[in-house]
């Protein structure tokens, strides 16, 4: 060992010793504490990932708990019925009450700014504050995470004497594993069989908000990773892009990269198909270029791949035993029938057999294929309007709204049908949504906009077969319908909103606010002197408004039916509601329709809430929305 020279790295480390040699002692520290960096860089790469998991576990914890609470309070509330008259008890003001209600004023109900929710930004859709917290809370995490716990030292033997390599090759590892973390949860939130949404009851909306925001860390940290490796193989980026690992990883970072702007709100709205095929295929593209990337590590980041099969594979088998369970009939033949009334932008009324009897719920829609068109695989959702069960089937009754697309190819279907009315072929997908307790309520405000009204009308009728079984607490229901087209409230009016039976004990009071002296279905509306506005008119001028009682469909003193022209003003419409209340009463509101009339109503409840005079609290009023949006 005497003949064995000792060699110090960092000064002869280039050199080339055809004999045997030690590395002195300073240098084989070093490189244990390289070893020992790169293993503690190694736990925190994964440390960091897993943290992930642990956010969306306590936000499903939160979630789940908080649905078990309302649940167990509506339950209190229902069972005592009516025997608890709330309008001569005075309502609460406690520490709790007041912190509730400045929760909701201040985080849960108002958007993180200004007061567009639902209507969009331009391109984008802004969510609520409570959303924006855990957005910003994930982004955050992921941000700094991608950047934290690096242990640079010039004497790194992997990278001597360059900060910038171990920065580099830190920070392109570190951004792998996370986004490999967060596919998996990207994965499940872009299922319609959500099990997260199962559980929690959050709407699809706030899913479609943390899905898109996921997608974008997701995206930009297979960039930085890319970029990262190739700042550091500058040099031989030619040579690297011989290697099959590196040529997959390229073409899935093109591709995961390609999946933002094709997602942008116009194209969802105006090409929703070409969004749609090209967001599957550019996923699974994506999913199977990493398969390939990550070959040179053998299988050890496969899990998290085939994590995204599994949910991929377990949604579209739900979604096939979903349809063939309500429509394995269909087979046989034609199982739906479609009207259409009120000219080519009127209302399409189909009527959908289901091959087993079940029974939908208020809020609840489904997926609606054509398999005898050119397009048999396309799928759109559509609220259920209401329902009738037979002793082995169900029939879906469906209103919906002439559009453009789909809809537009349904009117044209019917318009082509003898006696105007054809005979087609559905199958179902569903049902899919969460029905909101509007139930336990003393009273319920209802505010539908066009085509909107489906939503309510499940509701309404809802109400009043609860009613018959004492498990409704409502006392009055007030529905408010803005609507343009005269002769689809007229059709409306005369059929589901008839509700010639079971309404006693129940005051219903349908307000109908006709937007465009269109139509000739109402004779009122030729009484109206002036423009009625658009309820998106951008114009700040109220149109005059003449008010008339219509005469009852019901011979039950229970239903009011009353007429007026022009726009109404959400503010004054829940004022009024809210001056009703005697006592603790409750107001539930719920909103489906055009995305300004639910921004606005949206923000009146937020005005509503407060301690001070004329305030009510969250005890008092609570918000709902059915709001389906991409």
């Amino acid at each position: 060992m005497s003949n064995v020279s000792t060699v110090d790295v960092f000064q002869r480390g280039q050199e080339v010793f055809n004999n045997t040699i030690l590395v002195d002692k300073y240098s084989w520290s070093m490189g244990a504490k390289t070893e020992r960096v790169w293993d503690r860089e190694m736990i925190f790469h994964h440390a960091f990932g897993w943290t992930m998991y642990l956010l969306l576990g306590c936000a499903i914890f939160v979630g789940v708990l908080n649905r078990l609470v309302d649940m167990y309070r509506t339950h209190l509330i229902v069972n005592a019925g009516r025997t608890m008259d709330r309008s001569e008890i005075p309502p609460s003001n406690g520490f709790f009450g007041k912190v509730s209600v400045y929760y909701q004023k201040y985080l849960g109900i108002p958007a993180l700014f200004g007061h567009k929710h639902v209507h969009s930004y331009n391109w984008f859709c802004i969510p609520t504050r409570l959303e924006s917290l855990l957005v910003f809370t994930y982004v955050a995490f992921n941000i700094i995470f991608s950047f934290a716990g690096y242990n640079l030292f010039r004497e790194n033997l992997y990278w001597p004497g360059s900060y910038s390599l171990q920065v580099a090759r830190y920070i392109a590892d570190r951004t792998a594993i996370m986004s490999f973390y967060n596919l998996p949860i990207l994965w499940c939130l872009a299922g319609r069989n959500d099990v997260i949404l199962w559980v929690t009851g959050w709407s699809f909306s706030s899913m479609n908000i943390f899905h898109r925001w996921i997608a974008i860390v997701t995206a930009f940290q297979g960039i930085a990773h890319s970029a990262a490796w190739t700042w550091i193989e500058r040099d031989a980026i030619a040579l690297m892009f011989q290697e099959m690992y590196w040529r997959a990883g390229v073409f899935a970072t093109v591709t995961m990269s390609l999946m933002l702007p094709f997602s942008i709100k116009p194209i969802r709205e105006k090409w929703y198909e070409f969004f749609l095929i090209a967001h599957i295929v550019l996923a699974l593209a994506t999913l199977i270029l990493l398969f390939y990337h990550v070959t040179v590590y053998g299988t050890d980041y496969n899990g998290w791949l085939w994590g995204c099969v599994a949910v991929w594979v377990f949604d579209r088998f739900i979604r096939i035993v979903r349809v063939q369970v309500l429509s394995f009939k269909a087979a046989a033949g034609n199982n739906a029938v479609m009207v259409a009334t009120g000219g080519e932008k009127g209302l399409i009324r189909l009527s959908v057999t289901s091959s087993i009897r079940h029974t939908p719920k208020p809020g609840q829609h489904y997926y609606l294929y054509t398999p005898m068109s050119i397009t048999p695989w396309e799928n759109h959702p559509f609220t259920i309007g209401s329902w009738e069960a037979n002793k082995s089937s169900t029939t879906l009754h469906f209103l919906i709204g002439t559009k453009d697309g789909g809809t537009r190819r349904m009117r044209k279907m019917v318009n082509k049908a003898i006696n105007g009315q054809a005979d087609l072929r559905v199958l179902t997908e569903g049902p899919y949504g969460h029905t909101s307790p509007v139930h336990r309520f003393d009273n319920v405000l209802f505010i539908a906009g066009g085509s909107g009204i489906t939503a309510a009308l499940p509701y309404l009728h809802d109400l009043v077969s609860r009613l018959s079984v004492g498990k409704c607490v409502t006392k009055k229901a007030t529905l408010v319908w803005v609507v343009k087209n005269s002769d689809y409230a007229a059709d409306v009016l005369s059929k589901e909103l008839s509700l010639s039976h079971g309404l006693k004990g129940l005051e219903i009071d349908i307000q109908i606010h006709i937007t465009s002296k269109t139509g000739v279905a109402i004779p009122l509306i030729e009484e109206a002197e002036g423009h009625a506005l658009a309820y998106n008119d951008p114009s700040p001028l109220p149109s005059r408004t003449i008010e008339k009682s219509l005469p009852s469909s019901s011979s039950k003193a229970s239903l009011k039916e009353t007429l007026l022209i022009g726009r109404p003003e959400m503010r004054a419409v829940l004022q009024t509601s809210i001056s009703k209340l005697v006592g603790s009463e409750t107001l539930a509101v719920l909103s489906c329709g055009p995305g300004n009339m639910m921004d606005d109503m949206r923000a009146a409840v937020v005005d509503a809430y407060g301690t001070g005079e004329g305030k009510v609290g969250s005890s008092t009023l609570e918000y709902f929305e059915e709001s389906f949006s991409w």
